[in-house]
């Protein structure tokens, strides 16, 4: 989830092009739509999102039996929203620029830890996407920015 098309569509070409389903969301309200469908493997949600930022959005998720252990990597555009990320549980928290490779090493480790039955959600924009090779299908979501569309 992030409020920023450019990175939304950035990091869903990442995830899609790695085999994973990616489902993209540019606010919370969009997001949480998506996760009350489907509860996803992971998200990836930006720090700064409108309606709600990312950690409100996440500890409002985590209050919720169904949501709650989701794993979520943070995205912000530094890492001060790091310790609060931390604090709400985030398994990882990524810094602007995302680097490809960074992202897919992270992804990949947490899906590790996981049953892979479920879809992933990275935060910053919600869309599908076809499952890996020999996989189960994966989707991901991510978080939108604020002031942009």
């Amino acid at each position: 989830m992030d409020h920023d098309r450019s990175i939304r569509e950035l990091l869903q070409l990442h995830l899609s092009n790695a085999g994973y389903e990616a489902l993209v969301a540019e606010d919370a309200i969009v997001a949480g739509r998506l996760i009350l469908q489907s509860v996803p493997d992971l998200m990836i949600v930006e720090v700064d999102m409108p309606f709600m930022n990312g950690i409100e959005f996440v500890a409002t998720l985590k209050a919720d039996g169904r949501t709650r252990d989701i794993p979520v990597v943070f995205l912000g555009s530094n890492a001060d929203f790091d310790d609060l990320a931390r604090g709400v549980g985030a398994v990882a928290f990524l810094t602007k620029p995302v680097y490809a490779d960074r992202l897919l090493e992270i992804v990949a480790k947490r899906l590790r830890q996981k049953p892979r039955n479920k879809p992933v959600l990275a935060s910053s924009t919600i869309s599908r996407r076809g499952a890996r090779r020999g996989a189960s299908a994966r989707r991901a979501a991510a978080p939108p920015r604020r002031g942009t569309s």
